[in-house]
């Protein structure tokens, strides 16, 4: 009996126990199961692009047993940033932003800001501050290819990195945050392939080009002019510039290019000038913006729309985000499709758009006769192509035109030189012009004649172009400009540029060379054996009225590259207020001769050239 009350006990006990284990383990499990261990986050969860590195006592250490992807340096936008911002309808407002990836914006502001940083952080802030149905895009030029390791390719260096289309915030932070500096500066033929981004047909669509650079044309063109034959020709688009930092003949042909372009041109010499010119950009750009709801658009849409892939040379990045139910039209506006839709093409510049390398010998290209209601281009007469006239000969152009001009109709007689744009150099309603030896000065020319209405030498459309183009020669006497026979000869060689003009008037040539030095009184002499050997009217002494100054590298030291010409009004010594000059650029045995006007105080950017 004794016996059976003990194992009875024992079991007792042991199923008691039994139950405490168990009653402990389940509230133990309920524990852990309330605060689970923390996991790491794949960092491509959230990490995005951002403007600032994390403050590095902020990182938390992984153990080495974990397993989850590891986190990037780069510290992740703020939650509330809007680069995946979901839009909410369609606007009408088409905006491409063109940024300087040349070697130069590695320089400072004058705050000690580099120029490359700088637009980064301002630009990408630019960018979110615009509506999320705002359509944004992105091009930049000279971030590939190093401009000493091959000069012709780093001005063919241009690359559309973002389409203007929605979604692509996230692909213009990301190049933002990493894109080099190391090219050339293709202004003309960057704003040629821009245009081309846009369809620039629709005028209900608002198309805005916003140029960053830093620096002058340094590859063949002359953007202002391709700006403004764009306008004339109607293509839809405002162009606005901001100039980093830039000298006064880069600011002269920057500032061109926004008035060309309808635009405005913002000079920028710190980062807090840099930040607000981007913002009364974008303030400028929103004024006209229009958004349709996806509601009512989609009651609205055309039958026919479609999502029609971009053509592969432009292609979608994947991981842009895009609204599914996106494809109609607005009823009052007509924006591009918010699905991927090809860019439409610019329609065929005229040829005088293209302007080739000054130092060419060839004649320049023509234009074929645009028919406007039946009368055609205007038919040049006289003088006859290749007409050779002496400095005292007084050459007279004349054409023949097969309808009346009307009212606001004019003659826009244009005048050129191998390599230049073919500028207009009057208005007439006669059908001759007298040309003056003073104003154009030796050398080649060549000459056309358009038809175009407007008032007050702005024109409001071409009604006929220029035809083909008449070429002549005006040789210099030995009267003009005669070089005393005491005079030490002029220094010559691989490469040589001659300032003269005729007045007692100081004015100053400079020479950037390819290395970006330049010559000229202030510094003489280049490391890269360019010198100047003649300087006249210095600070008007002993000053002439036959002035000539000169630079030159000597056969065998001209480096290979671009080379920048600039002349500079310093000071008038008492005479006029304005100098008529000539410079004659000799490169390799070819010369080119070109003329200008300048005043009191003023510079200008004669030509650029590569050899």
């Amino acid at each position: 009996m004794g016996e059976r009350q003990s194992h009875f006990h024992t079991l007792l006990f042991v199923i008691g126990g039994s139950i405490i284990l168990a009653i402990t383990l389940f509230l133990t499990g309920c524990g852990q199961a309330a605060a689970p261990e923390p996991t790491a986050v794949p960092a491509t969860e959230t990490a995005e692009p951002t403007l600032t590195p994390a403050p590095t006592n902020t990182a938390t250490a992984v153990p080495p047993t974990e397993t989850a992807t590891a986190v990037p340096t780069a510290t992740p936008l703020p939650t509330d940033a809007p680069i995946f911002a979901i839009p909410e309808g369609i606007s009408n407002l088409y905006i491409e932003y063109i940024i300087d990836a040349s070697g130069s914006m590695l320089e400072t502001l004058d705050d000690g800001v580099l120029k490359k940083d700088a637009a980064r952080e301002f630009l990408i802030e630019s960018m979110l501050a615009y509506n999320a149905e705002t359509q944004l895009g992105l091009r930049s030029y000279g971030h590939r290819v190093n401009w000493q390791e091959d000069e012709e390719a780093s001005c063919e260096d241009i690359e559309l990195i973002a389409p203007v289309e929605l979604g692509q915030m996230n692909v213009m932070a990301e190049f933002l945050q990493e894109f080099d500096t190391l090219g050339m500066t293709p202004l003309h033929a960057s704003v040629e392939q821009a245009l081309e981004d846009f369809d620039t047909s629709d005028p209900e669509r608002i198309n805005n080009l916003v140029l960053i650079s830093d620096g002058i044309e340094t590859c063949a063109g002359d953007p202002c002019k391709l700006v403004e034959l764009a306008q004339k020709e109607g293509v839809n688009f405002t162009l606005h510039v901001v100039g980093v930092a830039v000298d006064l003949a880069t600011k002269e042909q920057l500032e061109c290019m926004a008035t060309e372009g309808g635009g405005v041109y913002y000079d920028v010499h710190s980062s807090a000038d840099f930040q607000q010119a981007l913002a009364d950009i974008q303030q400028e750009i929103v004024v006209e913006e229009k958004i349709l709801s996806f509601a009512d658009a989609t009651a609205t849409a055309q039958p026919t729309a479609t999502r029609t892939p971009r053509p592969s040379s432009t292609p979608r990045p994947t991981n842009t985000p895009v609204p599914p139910t996106w494809t109609p039209a607005p009823p009052t506006w007509t924006p591009a499709p918010p699905t991927i839709a090809p860019t439409p093409t610019l329609p065929p510049q005229p040829t005088n758009t293209l302007v080739p390398s000054p130092v060419s010998t060839e004649p320049a290209p023509t234009n074929t006769p645009l028919p406007q209601s039946g009368c055609g281009s205007p038919t040049l007469l006289s003088p006859e192509d290749g007409k050779v006239f002496q400095g005292n000969d007084v050459p007279r152009l004349s054409w023949a035109y097969d309808c009346e001009l009307a009212q606001n109709q004019f003659f826009d007689v244009r005048l050129w030189r191998d390599g230049d744009p073919h500028y207009g150099v009057t208005w007439t309603k006669e059908n001759s012009y007298p040309l003056d030896y003073e104003r154009f000065g030796p050398g080649f020319h060549n000459w056309s004649v358009a038809v175009v209405s407007g008032q007050d030498g702005v024109v409001d459309s071409v009604v006929a172009d220029e035809g083909p183009s008449r070429r002549f020669e005006w040789r210099e006497l030995e009267e003009i400009n005669p070089t005393p026979t005491d005079e030490v000869p002029l220094g010559t060689g691989d490469v040589q540029i001659t300032l003269r003009w005729g007045d007692k008037a100081d004015l100053d040539l400079h020479v950037i060379d390819p290395n970006g030095e330049e010559i000229s009184y202030s510094n003489p002499s280049s490391t890269s054996g360019g010198r100047l050997d003649r300087d006249a009217n210095v600070d008007c002494s002993e000053a002439t009225n036959s002035p000539v100054e000169n630079i030159f590298w000597p056969s065998g030291e001209a480096p290979n590259g671009s080379y920048v010409v600039k002349v500079v009004y310093f000071n008038p010594c008492g005479d006029s207020d304005v100098s008529d000059f000539t410079v004659n650029v000799l490169v390799d045995g070819q010369s080119s001769t070109y003329s200008g006007k300048l005043s009191r105080g003023e510079s200008t950017q004669v030509t650029t050239f590569s050899r």
